[in-house]
Formats: C-alpha cells, sequence, structure tokens
C-alpha cells in the first residue's frame, strides 16, 4: 500500500511524507502538521478509534482515510466488505455448509465489524446464531489458530475467517486435530494475499486490491486539496475467489486437493 501511494502522490506532483508509529504523536509530529509543511494526509490504520486519530481528522489539513472509519462520515477509500461477504455466503450455502462458525477481526475495526454484521445477517439474523461458534481474533495467525482450537468442540462444518492469516491458522489447526479441510471442515478467509498462497491449501478467499485501495485514497486527498468538498466515499470491488477449501467435492488425491 505504502508503494502505492507513494507513486499515486508522485503522479500528481506530490511528495510523501511516512510516518510510522503505535505510539500517540508527540508535539514534534504536531508542529510539523501545523508548519505547512505537509498539504494533506492519508492515515492507514487499525485502531481508528485511537485517541490522537480525531484531531487529524478535525484539523484543518485534508484527509482521506484508507479503509471506512468505525464511526465517523469522513472521506476514505475502502473495499465492499458488504458484497464480498454475502457473495462468500452465498458460496458456502450452494456448497450445502450449514453449521458455520466465524472467526471476526477486532471488536471496533470497521472492516471487521461491517463483514462480521453481513455475516450474521446472511445467517438469518442475531437470534439463530450459536454464541459458541462465534469467536473473536486479531488477524494473526496465532489467534487463528487458537480459536479454531476452541471452536472445533463445537462440531462446526465450516470456518469463516475474516482474514488469510486467521484462516491459515484455523486449517493447521484443523491438521493439528487430525481433520482435514474441506473433507472434514471447510475453511475460507478474506484478502487473497500473494505471500500468503499455499499450494497445498488452495484457500477461498474474498480478495482485496491494497494496492487500488492505497491510490484511491491518495485520488480523493487531490481532489480535496482541488477544492472538492468532503466526505468523498470511493468503495472498490471485492470479488469471491474460490478454491479447494471449501468446495466439497474437492478429494486430496497424493496429498494434493483435487477437484
Amino acid at each position: 500500500m505504502l508503494s502505492a501511494v507513494t507513486a499515486a502522490a508522485a503522479a500528481g506532483n506530490q511528495a510523501v511524507m511516512l510516518w510510522l508509529s503505535h505510539e500517540r504523536p508527540g508535539g514534534a509530529v504536531q508542529d510539523i502538521l501545523r508548519n505547512g509543511l505537509i498539504d494533506g494526509i492519508v492515515v492507514s490504520i487499525v485502531a481508528q478509534e485511537d485517541p490522537w486519530v480525531t484531531p487529524l481528522l478535525d484539523g484543518l489539513l485534508p484527509c482521506a482515510l484508507v479503509g471506512r472509519h468505525a464511526t465517523r462520515d469522513v472521506s476514505h477509500a475502502t473495499i465492499d466488505n458488504v458484497n464480498g461477504t454475502r457473495a462468500l455466503m452465498r458460496h458456502l450455502r450452494d456448497e450445502g455448509y450449514t453449521r458455520l462458525a466465524t472467526i471476526r477481526g477486532p471488536l471496533g475495526n470497521a472492516d471487521a465489524d461491517e463483514r462480521f454484521a453481513v455475516f450474521v445477517e446472511e445467517r438469518g439474523g442475531p437470534e439463530p446464531l450459536d454464541a459458541n461458534l462465534i469467536a473473536v481474533g486479531d488477524y494473526t495467525y496465532d489467534t487463528g489458530f487458537a480459536a479454531a482450537t476452541a471452536l472445533l468442540r463445537h462440531q462446526p462444518d465450516c470456518i469463516v475467517a475474516s482474514n488469510d492469516h486467521m484462516a491459515l491458522g484455523a486449517i493447521d489447526a484443523l491438521a493439528a486435530a487430525g481433520l482435514s479441510v474441506p473433507g472434514d471442515v471447510g475453511v475460507c478467509g478474506w484478502d487473497d494475499m500473494r505471500a500468503l498462497n499455499r499450494p497445498d491449501v488452495g484457500l477461498t478467499t474474498v480478495r482485496q486490491d491494497v494496492d487500488a485501495v492505497g491510490r484511491e485514497a491518495v485520488a480523493i486527498l487531490l481532489e480535496l486539496l482541488g477544492g472538492a468538498e468532503g466526505p468523498i466515499r470511493r468503495v472498490l470491488p471485492a470479488p469471491l475467489v474460490v478454491r479447494n477449501s471449501t468446495r466439497r467435492s474437492a478429494r486430496v488425491v497424493g496429498g494434493q486437493m483435487r477437484t
């Protein structure tokens, strides 16, 4: 995403100043924001409710978010969590899964909340849901492994993870329990990250184009700098990518999944 933001800014005759921090910004950063060196800000963070973000959104500098803010209507570029999740849930229904468990992302994260809300809606609303089939992860492999291990006690036929890291953790938890994917339990994720592609798994997932979101956030910021009125909202498609991990017709042949 950083590469995409930098390239898009350069194409718009802008330079990029990068600030990486997991802590509240100090006075030096606030001075930079006030001294005229920066024209606008692209914000990409997981916890957009962190206290230091609000002054950025309320400040005088134009600001564009990568990802929708959980509670505020501000300019942003994001992916289509709603239709991406709906397409995934339709696929799982078509494959005949009925006892779905989910490893959702962190509470308060806009993407995680939105995907979980659609999961609940597609399952018929909150009343039919079994709380034992809902786990909360933090988008890491380890929480996916731990959550899946706990979920298996309640015999799901498919685990819907909110990202690929947790989905791969779930797959390895199933293997550790002596279960096959998708023969015993289906697994799916979200992201379609090339670096996480494991040919032995063939993970069904929903693709998000991180580069495109970064470029679009810069485009929004340039429009705001040009005088456009905000908030400007852009939602990019998130296509479903079906692979073997949810295909109930898949069989393991010679250590490899085949359909």
